[in-house]
């Protein structure tokens, strides 16, 4: 699946950041390592569908919340209508 534990994302994230970080300082220095973003695995290219899938929940579920607030209404008032 797509999704992850939040240490997990977080963790990644500090990744990229240091990976990033050290690309910067070695471009300022006019040095390069070999790497480049393309070296960042994002876990995208593996499960394309399987991204798509959880990025349409995530979107409609977004969506569902937007209309309920701009009509006035709560995730529990759907809750009481059922």
């Amino acid at each position: 699946t797509t999704w992850k534990s939040t240490d997990e994302v977080l963790k990644r994230q500090q990744e990229t950041k240091e990976i990033l970080k050290q690309m910067a300082a070695n471009e300022f220095q006019g040095q390069s390592d070999g790497r480049s973003l393309d070296d960042v695995d994002t876990d995208d290219e593996k499960d394309r569908a399987g991204a798509y899938e959880a990025w349409k929940g995530r979107e409609m579920d977004r969506l569902r919340l937007e209309w309920l607030a701009q009509h006035g209404m709560t995730t529990l008032d759907l809750e009481e209508a059922d």
